[in-house]
Order: C-alpha cells, then sequence, then structure tokens
C-alpha cells in the first residue's frame, strides 16, 4: 500500500489531501500453449499408457480388448498430435514429457 499526496487550489488557497493510491496491475502471466500430449483425449492417454507398458500395438491390444487396427488407428492419431513422424520417436517425446511432470518442469 502506498499513499498519494495531492495538493490543489481551492479559492486561492492550497489544499493537501491524503489517499490511498491505487494498487499496481498485476503482471499478465504469459499464455503457454499445450503441449501435444495435454491435448490427447482421455482415451488416447489410455491407450498410450498401455502402448509404453506393453512396448507393441500388438500387446497393447490384447490388454485393451481392443483389436490391433483400432490400437493403432489411436498410434496414428497421438502422433499426429505430438508431431512425430514414428512410434519411436513418439515413444522417446513422451517419456521426456513424463519425466518433465514428475520433475514439475511443466509450469
Amino acid at each position: 500500500m502506498s499513499l498519494c499526496i495531492t495538493s490543489t487550489c481551492v479559492g486561492g488557497r492550497h489544499v493537501s489531501a491524503t489517499h490511498e493510491a491505487p494498487a499496481p496491475a498485476p503482471k499478465p502471466q504469459p499464455v503457454r500453449a499445450p503441449g501435444p500430449f495435454e491435448t490427447l483425449t482421455p482415451r488416447e492417454r489410455h491407450v498410450l499408457d498401455v502402448y509404453m507398458e506393453q512396448g507393441t500395438a500388438k500387446l497393447a491390444a490384447r490388454a485393451l480388448g481392443l483389436s490391433f487396427k483400432t490400437v493403432e488407428i489411436h498410434l496414428v492419431s497421438i502422433k499426429a498430435k505430438a508431431e512425430t513422424p514414428n512410434l519411436l520417436r513418439l515413444a522417446r517425446a513422451y517419456e521426456r514429457n513424463l519425466l518433465e511432470e514428475q520433475q514439475g518442469g511443466c509450469e
């Protein structure tokens, strides 16, 4: 809190007034674009988690009770959102993302 003293001329006399200065406006926070893994649907995130645990789309499909083709379609969508050309780069990017989340690097 800060005080301001102002002086004005009223009828030939200087009149001083003390009042509280307005609080400074808060600094705008930078807007961070969502990361590629933040834009995944809950189902895509689940499929990706199981894929990462199982290691292959075929094993992930079995674990999820889905067809192999359904898992492949989810993985294609996830690769597009993550802008990765193949599953190896997708897996590396996802692991990096998980490490950053654990270390609090995603602020």
